[in-house]
């Protein structure tokens, strides 16, 4: 059965933030998708970055990042799939863990406005 988690983010060009969660279950990570309102430019120097941490609070499991080098720019009202960082070992959640959504600006920032759409499925015992 699949599980989904909405994090909203609506932030100024100079803000950071970061959603902390846990689940009632044992959760595996499968995937997470964003979609701005009003659209990110992209930029070399001035860009935000959206992250999805895994079960150890520091790797990162998938990421999207609106700096030219990156991923570039989301389209407003369009959805996109945060890039997976092949880091599966840490995706497994159990119903203690933490899952942390960071976004982080960079030099001036972007103004921010979000939905994230996170995909679990429930872990199976073998």
């Amino acid at each position: 059965m699949l599980h989904f988690i909405q994090v909203r983010f609506e932030e100024s060009a100079n803000s950071n933030d970061k959603v902390n969660m846990c689940l009632p279950a044992d959760c595996a990570y499968k995937s997470a998708k964003i979609v701005d309102v009003d659209g990110i430019a992209a930029d070399a120097a001035n860009y935000v970055t959206f992250k999805v941490l895994g079960n150890d609070q520091s790797t990162v499991l998938a990421q999207w990042s609106t700096q030219n080098s990156a991923q570039g720019a989301l389209t407003a009202g369009s959805p996109a799939s945060l890039v997976d960082q092949d880091n599966a070992d840490k995706a497994l959640f159990s119903s203690s863990d933490m899952i942390e959504v960071s976004l982080t600006n960079s030099g001036s920032g972007k103004a921010v406005d979000c939905m994230i759409v996170l995909e679990f499925e429930l872990a199976r015992e073998y």
